[in-house]
């Protein structure tokens, strides 16, 4: 049976599970200041100091909106997260931290219709000031195997225990080159995938190298998995999960934007409050501190 691990951190009352929380990229290098000025940390909003207060990753899509994963935000309302623009160090105060007025989840991931499209649009408070990033529309041919893609975040750095019993996450903000896998590839490791991710070719992007030693991690569930170069990067992927932090043999998913992007985008314009439960998630501290792996 497949061990799923989201790439947000857990809260206490799922702590049994292991995440692959996205952040820090596993094997990866540190991004440029500016490299990639549309993606935003979602932060605890209760919690100043973001280095604690980080646990997902999202991309601006418009002139006051946001795309992550909707794993990040079910549970969540307006009042208990921000987002975090401009700021390559966590550590550091330059870019803006903006209060969340508004958040949609895909409709199709609350009925469970299709689980698989794990995405959400965020509105904020004010403008982030910076241009948004592109999304893949239906029928974008994209995302072909093959072709390499990049990911990035502030996660954690080790996919597994150091030999002190540590967990470490990234201050500044890590970029990973990925290639991009073919469904029959994909389908061959993860099948129809598990209750908490499923598989579906439809739903979803296989990356990675499967070797073992690169790949997103906990803390950036909702990272956006962009192509092209600069000045046309375009986004393809919203990341949703995998086995575990940088698993041999295996990959991470993400969902296609393709087949989301018209909610994205009509969010923009209609947007309604994702329904309200327990929290999806603690701060990268933490989860760390209460031994999620």
């Amino acid at each position: 049976m497949i061990t799923v691990l989201r790439l947000a951190a857990l809260t206490l009352l799922t702590a049994l599970l292991c995440t692959a929380p996205a952040g820090a990229i596993v094997g990866g290098a540190p991004a440029p200041p500016g490299q990639w000025p549309w993606l935003v940390g979602i932060l605890q909003a209760q919690k100043s100091d973001a280095t604690v207060a980080q646990f997902c990753g999202g991309a601006v899509i418009g002139t006051r909106r946001v795309l992550t994963a909707a794993h990040c935000v079910v549970g969540e309302s307006t009042e208990t997260i921000d987002v975090l623009v401009g700021r390559t160090r966590l550590s550091d105060t330059g870019g803006r931290r903006i209060p969340v007025t508004g958040i949609s989840v895909y409709p199709g991931y609350l009925s469970e219709a299709s689980p698989g499209l794990d995405a959400a649009v965020l509105t904020l408070a004010s403008s982030p000031g910076v241009a948004p990033l592109a999304l893949a529309r239906s029928g974008s041919d994209a995302a072909q195997p093959g072709i390499s893609a990049w990911t990035m975040g502030w996660g954690r750095l080790n996919a597994r225990r150091s030999p002190g019993g540590g967990w470490y996450y990234a201050d500044r903000l890590r970029q990973l080159q990925v290639p991009l896998q073919s469904d029959d590839t994909c389908e061959g490791v993860f099948g129809i995938g598990a209750s908490d991710m499923p598989y579906r070719p439809a739903w979803s992007i296989c990356i990675g190298a499967g070797d073992g030693k690169t790949g997103p991690c906990s803390g950036d569930s909702g990272a956006p998995l962009v192509v092209g170069g600069p000045g046309s990067w375009l986004d393809v992927g919203v990341l949703q999960g995998g086995d575990a932090c940088a698993s041999r043999g295996y990959y991470d998913l993400y969902t296609r934007v393709d087949k989301i992007s018209a909610f994205a985008l009509g969010a923009l314009t209609s947007m309604k409050h994702v329904r309200e439960g327990g929290s999806t998630g603690t701060s990268r501290r933490s989860a760390r501190e209460h031994g999620s792996s």
